[in-house]
């Protein structure tokens, strides 16, 4: 029994841990790998779809594409770096950069649903609810 109690508060302990330490950021690598694969998705786009209404789901998964393949490169780049610079916690730490991020887009969601609220009441809205919206929105965007 003390032995489970003591492997319990070791897991936790080691998942505090992975949580509070910063992930120091993709490599340089795969950093520039999103970049040129956004770039030739663009000249994908400026020579294939010069109007993007004409060919809609073709620009939807040209670009989709392009998020999946960059996700991928960023997937794999966590799961190594974390392996590297972090050994004995790797598992932890690529667990709480994927909780951060759930975290951070579900935020973004509402974020966005409500800008999709007020986008639909427009001129409606008062002038004070609208100021202290965009002061919220450029706090969040400043985290």
């Amino acid at each position: 029994m003390d032995l489970e109690r003591a492997l319990t508060d070791i897991r936790a302990i080691r998942s505090q841990m992975a949580r509070s330490s910063a992930f120091r950021g993709y490599g340089p690598l795969t950093f520039a790998l999103t970049g040129v694969l956004a770039i030739a998705a663009s000249l994908i786009q400026g020579y294939a779809l010069p109007v993007p209404q004409h060919g809609f789901l073709a620009y939807l998964a040209l670009w989709c594409g392009t998020a999946l393949i960059a996700c991928s490169f960023i997937c794999v780049e966590m799961v190594v770096r974390s392996r590297r610079a972090h050994p004995g916690m790797a598992t932890e730490m690529v667990e709480a950069c994927v909780m951060a991020f759930q975290s951070l887009s579900a935020t973004f969601g509402e974020e966005r649903a409500a800008a999709e609220q007020s986008a639909k009441l427009g001129p409606m809205l008062s002038e004070d609810y609208t100021s202290a919206r965009r002061i919220f929105l450029e706090d969040l965007a400043a985290r």
